[in-house]
This record gives structure tokens, C-alpha cells and sequence, in this order.
């Protein structure tokens, strides 16, 4: 069920790369038949990114939500992370089974009404021991579901929250340190 809300978040957002692109990196998606092609800029899978905790550059993208003006954010992408191909902010790492950037528009009159909301949209429960407070009303959760880890770093912005979202099989547990500092990078971009 958690994988099917996942998987039509990203299918019902979508997002361009809005920084400049490194030389050499054009390309065009290839979309679904029938579907519109769409285009993005991104470094190529070989070129070295930021790294948390480094003199890093940021990376800006920009993430739609239906109905929705777009949200302009920054993440420092880690160089262990390859995009993914896909027009959306969206990487690979050995271990995960997801790692990517979503933006949200759940109800709420304010930010932390906003981010409980869509914190209840992906757990159906949530130990004080899985949930970090940050500045800023930014909420960091990791939970176990089974052998996965799920990790979601929640950003109030006017309006929504943007999720770093990232699932962990057995065997990338141990990135959770990594996926943590970069996820602390991501901001809403002014």
C-alpha cells in the first residue's frame, strides 16, 4: 500500500532541473507511448556531485504539484548518488530502492499542520524515537516497515512540504548517515 502512495506521488508530480546544466548533459526523456515528451538537463551519470559535510554546491530543481504553483528547491546530491534517468529529481545508490525529492500540497493552516499531515499521508504510525524536530518546522522520520527502511526529511514551503524520500532494503541501512546529511541540505529556494 505505502509503495502504491509512493509510486503515485512521483507519477503525479513532476519537476525539472532548473540549475545549468553541466556541458555535454542535454538530453530527452523518453516518455511513455502515447504520453508527452518531456525534456530536462542534468549532469551526466558520471560527473561527481556534492557531497554533505563538503564545500558543496547546490543543485537546484524545481518540483510541480497539480493545480500548483511550482517550488524552486536546493540539494546538495551526494557523488555515491547517479540519477536516475527520469525527468524528476530522482537518484540510485547501491542499497536504495528509492531516493528522490517529491513536493506535496496536504490542507493545513500552517506549516507544522501541513507537515503533520503529510507526515499521517506516508506512516500510519510514528515512535518518538523514529521522529527528529529540526529548525525551521523540518521533521526528519526513519521508520522500519519489514526489512526496508523508510526515511523521509518533510520541508514546510507556503502552501506544502517537500520530501526527500528515500527506502533503504536490508542492505543500505547503512547510508541512512549519508541520506540524512543530504536530506539536511534540501531547501526551498528563495
Amino acid at each position: 500500500m505505502r509503495w502504491l502512495f509512493i509510486v503515485a506521488l512521483l507519477a503525479g508530480c513532476s519537476s525539472s532541473k532548473s540549475s545549468p546544466p553541466a556541458a555535454g548533459s542535454g538530453s530527452a526523456s523518453r516518455a511513455a507511448p502515447g504520453a508527452p515528451a518531456r525534456s530536462t538537463e542534468r549532469a551526466p551519470a558520471d560527473v561527481l556531485t556534492a557531497q554533505p559535510g563538503k564545500a558543496s554546491s547546490m543543485t537546484k530543481f524545481t518540483l510541480n504539484v497539480d493545480g500548483e504553483p511550482p517550488v524552486a528547491v536546493e540539494l546538495a546530491v551526494p557523488s555515491g548518488w547517479r540519477a536516475d534517468g527520469s525527468p524528476d529529481p530522482a537518484w540510485s545508490r547501491e542499497g536504495a530502492l528509492m531516493l528522490s525529492l517529491v513536493a506535496v500540497s496536504p490542507s493545513g493552516d500552517d506549516d507544522q499542520a501541513r507537515v503533520n499531515r503529510a507526515i499521517r499521508m506516508q506512516y500510519d504510525a510514528v515512535g518518538a524515537d523514529e521522529r527528529t524536530d529540526l529548525p525551521d518546522g523540518r521533521v526528519w522520520i526513519a521508520h522500519r516497515e519489514g526489512e526496508n527502511l523508510h526515511a523521509r526529511m518533510f520541508v514546510p514551503y507556503p502552501g506544502g512540504v517537500v520530501m526527500g524520500v528515500a527506502i533503504l532494503g536490508a542492505e543500505g541501512a547503512g547510508a541512512l548517515p549519508e541520506v540524512r546529511a543530504a536530506f539536511e541540505t534540501l531547501t526551498i529556494a528563495r
